[in-house]
């Protein structure tokens, strides 16, 4: 079943991440505006959906948040796409950037830490995943093209990336670097959509054995195994308010992912208007869950 897990809040649906306590966090992903024949660029903050459910602006505003992750020290590392950066947050809101050395960052997008801290962060514009060491060190682990968004990994320290593009592919990254597709997930785009199309996939996931995968445009989730199948998880393919069982109830553009802390739980971030809107995600924005069945 998919239910409500938040309110309706004002908000660009983006990234999820959950800390060890099984707070959520979610990136205010807005994208630029006109304002007649000017284009203007807001800033958005971080949002916290607390274990109870209330929510509450966690940051400062920032220019066009992106992907997160959390550290095992419970760090929140923050792309801000449009800031070319990466914004380390402790959980008493304390924050600095990231500060690296041996490339300069072109818009940033997903990221992945690993146990022993070192990050890994989709380069949109260059199409490379950027591999930062503890000291600060950075450099391309990895050319992989297509706007990769987001990136998870296995327990055997293999890669896995989510391609903003209309192929919906999955890429591959072993720990040496070498890179294959492993699958390519249904995507859609209204025949009249008049304008460049960026709802393709949004920000995966990785849960005992099985990548976890959100369609935006098609307003499903697609669950995906580690040898390339791919079979529908949530979203009956229309676009509308989730009600019922996780097959058959609408999706509303879901974008991000985070499973809860016992594992049992997945939580998608998406949106509630229904009225067709030319922006890469859209406002307010709500918080699903889909208790998972043994």
């Amino acid at each position: 079943m998919i239910a409500d897990y938040s309110k309706e809040f004002e908000a660009g649906s983006g990234s999820l991440s959950i800390d060890q306590e099984g707070n959520l966090y979610m990136a205010d992903f807005n994208v630029v505006f006109r304002v007649g024949a000017t284009y203007v660029q807001s800033e958005f903050p971080i949002h916290k959906i607390a274990k109870n459910k209330t929510v509450s602006t966690f940051s400062e505003p920032y220019k066009l948040l992106a992907g997160n992750a959390f550290d095992r020290q419970n760090h929140l590392y923050q792309s801000e796409l449009n800031g070319n950066r990466i914004i380390k947050t402790s959980l008493d809101g304390s924050a600095s950037t990231l500060e690296i050395e041996g490339l300069e960052l072109e818009r940033p997008d997903g990221i992945y830490v690993d146990d022993e801290g070192v990050i890994f962060v989709a380069s949109e514009l260059e199409g490379t995943i950027i591999k930062i060491l503890p000291d600060g060190n950075a450099s391309i682990f990895a050319k992989v093209g297509d706007a990769p968004r987001g990136i998870t990994a296995d327990e055997q320290g293999n890669l896995y990336i989510s391609h903003n593009h209309e192929s919906g592919k999955i890429s591959r990254i072993t720990p040496e670097g070498a890179i294959s597709t492993l699958a390519n997930v249904p995507t859609f785009k209204p025949a009249t959509y008049p304008l460049d199309y960026y709802m393709w996939l949004g920000y995966l996931t990785y849960h005992q054995g099985s990548l976890y995968v959100p369609s935006i445009g098609a307003h499903q989730v697609y669950k995906v195994s580690l040898e390339g199948k791919v079979e529908l998880f949530a979203g009956s393919g229309t676009r509308g308010t989730p009600r019922g069982g996780a097959l058959t109830a609408d999706l509303n553009r879901p974008i991000g992912l985070a499973f809860s802390t016992d594992g049992n739980r997945l939580f998608i971030s998406g949106c509630t208007d229904n009225v067709p809107q030319h922006t890469q995600a859209s406002r307010p924005s709500k918080i699903w869950e889909i208790e998972l069945l043994e």
